[in-house]
């Protein structure tokens, strides 16, 4: 094989091993402040996302109560929100008791989906 073929099938190779911008752009996330009911943030609570396969992510707020999810595929999530110790009553978004009852979060391919927050209670 001459050089310049070379070049080229090395360069192909390389392409092909990268993640395309559609790639990248597939997914989105979930975003949000966690605080209790005297409008103090909570650090260190548990945030998880399941899918309506029960494909599920999880992270923990931060010390202003702030988290974020990323890299979800575009679908419908709901969100619960717990502590580790027993301190606050658990709830999933929009103040449900269970998964059932929890309003579904949407996430779209390229964007965040802000805003979905929660207030524990004692």
């Amino acid at each position: 094989m001459n050089l310049p073929m070379r070049v080229l099938v090395a360069g192909l190779m390389l392409v092909g091993a990268l993640p395309s911008g559609s790639a990248l752009a597939a997914t989105g996330s979930i975003s949000g402040t966690v605080t209790d009911e005297s409008a103090s943030p909570l650090a260190d609570i548990d945030v998880t996302v399941c899918s309506i396969d029960f494909v599920c992510d999880v992270a923990f707020t931060d010390a202003s109560g702030a988290y974020s999810i990323a890299a979800l595929p575009s679908g419908e999530y709901r969100v619960r929100f717990a502590a580790s110790s027993d301190t606050y009553v658990p709830e999933y978004y929009d103040n449900a008791t269970d998964r059932e009852s929890a309003t579904p979060v949407p996430v779209a391919a390229g964007s965040d989906t802000a805003g979905i927050d929660a207030l524990l209670k004692l």
